[in-house]
């Protein structure tokens, strides 16, 4: 005799299983995703820039060297108001101011006279007179302004022992129009301020490295 089968009893029970399987997944518990560990604040970096002291700027330390009235007086040429006709080859050597002088039109010499010195007054002439921006002079020498000076980066702060700092910088020389006939380097030089914080206010205390002394080899 043949078993018989029953199809439909088969697919009920099957259906039934998937159901209670179903439930069963709806009724466990469903854990919220795992918060992750804050991420640790980026660290605090300084624009970028020279090395300097915690509360002085570079815009502020700029400030502090080109308003210094070191800093900011002319570079001078000294042309002497006589001279010695009869050392005439050693004149550029020692005064080329008077040179450039002579050769722009701006000094003129004098008749030498009957001076048994051979001396020869220099004269400023007109011209010279007009175009010599600054032109000033004592009873031995003309002083003329050749150049000022140009901030070229600010370099560093170094702490001292009096609690003020060293502000390195670099500088280069700019000529005027009769600057532009010396021999004058352009490269840049060192100079060094020295600085305070007074009551929260920078202030420069001296200047130094910057020779205030007339044109001479150093400055070709």
């Amino acid at each position: 005799m043949t078993a018989t089968r029953f199809p439909s009893a088969t697919l009920t029970l099957t259906a039934l299983g998937l159901l209670l399987a179903v439930l069963a997944g709806c009724s466990r518990r469903v854990e919220p995703p795992k918060a992750h560990a804050a991420a640790p604040p980026p660290p605090v970096r300084r624009p970028p820039g020279p090395p300097l002291v915690e509360g002085l700027t570079l815009q502020e330390a700029t400030r502090l060297v080109e308003e210094n009235d070191t800093f900011r007086k002319p570079k001078i040429a000294k042309c002497p108001k006589g001279v010695d006709r009869h050392n005439m080859g050693y004149w550029n050597e020692r005064y080329p101011a008077l040179g450039v002088l002579l050769v722009t039109g701006m000094a003129t010499l004098a008749e030498p006279q009957s001076d048994p010195l051979g001396s020869q007054d220099v004269l400023i002439t007109d011209k010279g007179r007009q175009e010599l921006v600054g032109l000033e002079e004592d009873s031995a020498w003309y002083f003329i302004p050749i150049a000022s000076r140009k901030l070229a980066a600010i370099q560093r702060t170094t702490p001292r022992n009096d609690g003020g700092y060293n502000l390195d910088f670099e500088w280069q020389y700019v000529p005027n129009e009769i600057g532009g006939r010396f021999l004058m380097s352009k490269w840049s030089r060192g100079g060094t301020a020295r600085i305070e914080n007074a009551g929260g206010t920078w202030r420069v205390t001296d200047v130094f490295a910057i020779l205030d002394v007339p044109y001479g080899p150093d400055d070709r």
